[in-house]
C-alpha cells in the first residue's frame, strides 16, 4: 500500500511516467513518501485559496540505529504575487 501511495502523491498513478524506484528498491531503504496536501486533494492544475497550518514529522524506530538515516522534505506550494493599478508587487508566499 505505502508502495502505491508513493504514485498517487506524485500525481502519476494513472499516467505512463516512473519514478525510477522499483518495489524491491523501496523495500529496502530507497523508501519515498509523497503527501497531497491540498484542501481538494488535486495537486495542482488550479489555484487552491492559501491556508495556514503546520507539519510535522516523528519517526520511531524499533531499534537503534547503526547508520546514518537521510530525511529529505522537498514541499511545493503556490505563492501569490499581486500587481496593483498603480503597479506596486506585492508577493505572498
Amino acid at each position: 500500500m505505502a508502495y502505491q501511495t508513493l504514485f498517487s502523491g506524485l500525481n502519476t498513478m494513472f499516467s505512463d511516467k516512473g519514478n525510477h524506484i522499483d518495489r524491491n528498491d523501496y523495500g529496502h531503504g530507497y523508501t519515498l513518501y509523497a503527501f497531497d496536501m491540498t484542501p481538494d486533494l488535486a495537486d495542482g492544475g488550479h489555484f487552491n485559496l492559501r491556508k495556514n497550518g503546520n507539519v510535522r514529522l516523528e519517526m520511531q524506530f524499533d531499534h537503534a540505529l547503526v547508520r546514518t538515516v537521510i530525511v529529505i522534505v522537498y514541499a511545493e506550494y503556490d505563492a501569490i504575487v499581486e500587481i496593483d493599478k498603480t503597479r506596486n508587487v506585492f508577493i505572498d508566499f
